[in-house]
């Protein structure tokens, strides 16, 4: 037996490498560094206005750090996209945009990611904030495609069924749901100071994943401090007369519209709808920025718009 031991334990070591290269590598997580198995998981959106379905996951993520977003299962006020019974929108007057959506609410573990891109030059967590917009503009085009019955064109190739499933074919619907993807601006001393625009670092970024125009409609008149210190009444006063239009704005949105009918023939007309404008921001609170920059794309514009919000984060 003794003269089997060194025989043994070369076979273990054998054994041992062979299986470690037969294992399958983790990665480490994009936000804590640890190393991470694939997650598995059932949970579901419980809110009945959506087809049920699995709560996102962000494979970059490990288990620990996915379960501690917020995502916002349940849409209580279809007006904001909050998760609770929402007074603000009740008193609603002087509506710029149809609604705003959010990918997560705005809590405590939420603001530190937030924070830590915005103010702490962690710039790599930017494909990370993306992708988890996407997954509520995925939501939110299935939902205005429904609900405004809006018509997507049949697809190129019929004679390959199976080809454009999955995230081509949400590619499909965007292009036919969205005309055109902008952002909300901020001043030349916050992006001095910050380097980038948040906003529109995030549009960009879900703009090049579908293949969607974007484009700057609109500029800040004037530099305000952060409205995260400002209460209700204090925010509603500071946006007013905050956003003028690009002075190429109405030039482009009626280039778009006008191409967007141009194959029309004499021998049918297309039934003209309004132009279909998507807005981003990071956080809606208590949505005077978003309908501030609407109110001005209405006013520069002689065509008439639809704008919808899609923000990351509803506080």
């Amino acid at each position: 037996m003794a003269v089997l031991e060194p025989f043994l334990k070369q076979l273990k070591q054998s054994g041992s490498i062979m299986f470690s290269l037969l294992r399958p590598a983790y990665s480490n997580c994009r936000l804590c560094g640890r190393s991470m198995k694939p997650i598995v998981r059932a949970e579901t959106y419980a809110d009945a206005s959506y087809a049920r379905y699995q709560l996102p996951i962000i494979p970059e993520l490990c288990e620990s750090c996915n379960r501690s977003i917020a995502w916002i299962k349940d849409v209580r006020c279809l007006i904001c996209g909050r998760a609770v019974h929402c007074d603000d929108c009740i008193r609603r007057v002087d509506a710029g945009f149809i609604w705003n959506r959010s990918a997560v609410r705005y809590d405590s573990v939420m603001r530190s990611w937030l924070a830590n891109y915005k103010y702490q030059g962690q710039e790599h967590l930017e494909p990370l904030l993306i992708d988890m917009l996407e997954p509520m503009f995925k939501q939110m085009t299935t939902e205005l495609i429904s609900r405004l019955n809006i018509k997507v064109k049949p697809r190129r190739y019929k004679y390959m069924p199976d080809i454009l499933t999955g995230f081509d074919q949400m590619k499909h619907h965007a292009a036919a749901c969205w005309d055109i993807v902008t952002y909300v601006p901020i001043s030349e001393e916050r992006a001095s100071e910050r380097g980038f625009n948040q906003a529109q670092r995030l549009a960009a970024g879900l703009a090049r994943r579908y293949g969607l125009p974007i484009a700057s409609l609109l500029l800040r008149t004037r530099h305000t401090t952060r409205q995260s210190f400002k209460t209700r009444l204090e925010r509603l006063r500071d946006t007013r007369m905050l956003f003028t239009a690009e002075p190429a704005a109405a030039a482009l949105l009626t280039s778009i519209y006008t191409d967007k009918y141009s194959h029309a023939s004499t021998f049918f007309t297309l039934e003209k709808q309004p132009l279909r404008v998507l807005l981003v921001d990071d956080i809606y609170t208590t949505g005077s920025t978003a309908n501030s920059c609407a109110i001005t794309l209405h006013a520069c514009s002689g065509i008439t718009l639809e704008l919808y919000v899609l923000t990351w984060a509803r506080s």
